[in-house]
C-alpha cells in the first residue's frame, strides 16, 4: 500500500485514475482509500488527488458516518450515566432515600431546615404519603433542587454542581402543587383527575413525581407551557396524558425541527 500511495504523487489526472481503479480491483476491498487515510496524512492525500479529479469523498464520508454513530453511542451512554447521577433511571430506592436524608441535613446546615420541613410536608399532603413514606419527599426535593448530584460528587466547593444547589422555597412549591391539582388552570391536573378521585388522584401525582421530580417541580406551569409549545402539533391534543406516561416530556422545551436529529 505504501508503494501505491507514493506512486500517486506526481501523476497527472489521466494516469492517476487508472492506478486507483486498478488498486481497488487488486485489493478487492471497497474501502481501500480508507486505509490510505488512516495511515497517511489526509492533507497530503488530498493535495495529490483532488487536483487529479479522484473522488475520495464517498468512502471518507462512509467512514466518518461510522465514526459519528460511534460518537452518538458514547453521548447516549454519557447521558444515561448523568441521569443515574441525578437520581433517576436505575437508582435503588435505598440510595434515593439516603440522598434525601443527607440533603435535608446539608440544607439545615445552611439555615434551610424550616423551609425544607415545610416543603416536605406539602409534598406528603399533596401525594397522600403515609408516615413511613415521608422520606420520599426528601428524596424528591433533593433531586429537584440540585442537592443529589452535588452530594454524590463529594460536595465539591465552588463547583458548577454546588452552584445548582438551591434551598426549597415553600411559596414556589405551593404554586407548583396548586397548578398540578387545579382542574380550572391545569390540563395536567385534568389528566391526573382522570386517573381517579381522591386517593387515586394523589397516587397519580405521586407517580409523576417519582418518575421525574426535577422536571415536574420548580415552575410546573412554565415548564408545561414551554414543552407544549415545543411539541409537534399532532401531539398537542393529548399532551397532558402523554406527560403522565412519560414525565420526561416536560424537559423537552425546544423543537429543533429535526436539524440536530443526528445528535439525539
Amino acid at each position: 500500500m505504501a508503494s501505491c500511495v507514493s506512486g500517486l504523487r506526481g501523476l497527472g489526472p489521466q494516469r492517476l485514475r487508472p492506478v486507483v481503479r486498478s488498486s481497488l480491483r487488486v485489493q478487492g476491498r471497497p474501502f481501500l482509500l480508507l486505509d490510505v487515510v488512516s495511515r497517511f496524512s489526509l492533507a497530503a492525500l488530498l493535495s495529490s488527488t483532488v487536483s487529479a479529479g479522484v473522488l475520495v469523498s464517498a468512502p471518507v464520508h462512509r467512514f466518518a458516518h461510522r465514526r459519528d454513530r460511534s460518537g452518538q453511542h458514547a453521548r447516549k451512554r454519557a447521558l444515561r450515566a448523568a441521569n443515574r447521577t441525578l437520581g433517576i433511571d436505575g437508582i435503588a430506592q435505598e440510595q434515593l432515600l439516603a440522598d434525601g436524608a443527607a440533603a435535608r441535613s446539608a440544607a439545615a446546615a445552611r439555615g434551610g431546615a424550616a423551609a425544607w420541613a415545610e416543603c416536605a410536608a406539602l409534598l406528603v399532603e399533596a401525594c397522600g404519603l403515609a408516615e413511613d413514606e415521608d422520606q420520599a419527599a426528601d428524596a424528591w426535593l433533593a433531586i429537584a433542587y440540585g442537592w443529589s448530584p452535588w452530594l454524590r460528587a463529594g460536595k465539591p466547593t465552588g463547583s458548577w454542581l454546588e452552584n445548582q444547589v438551591v434551598l426549597p422555597e415553600p411559596a414556589e412549591l405551593r404554586r407548583d402543587l396548586l397548578w398540578l391539582t387545579s382542574l380550572e388552570a391545569s390540563p395536567l391536573a385534568m389528566a391526573l383527575a382522570k386517573e381517579g378521585e381522591g386517593a387515586s388522584a394523589k397516587a397519580a401525582l405521586r407517580q409523576l413525581l417519582q418518575a421525574r421530580p426535577g422536571a415536574v417541580l420548580r415552575g410546573s406551569a412554565a415548564k408545561f407551557s414551554a414543552a407544549l409549545g415545543a411539541a409537534p402539533v399532532e401531539l398537542r391534543a393529548d399532551f397532558a396524558e402523554r406527560v403522565l406516561r412519560s414525565p420526561r416530556l416536560l424537559e423537552l422545551t425546544w423543537n429543533c425541527g429535526g436539524l440536530c436529529a443526528a445528535r439525539c
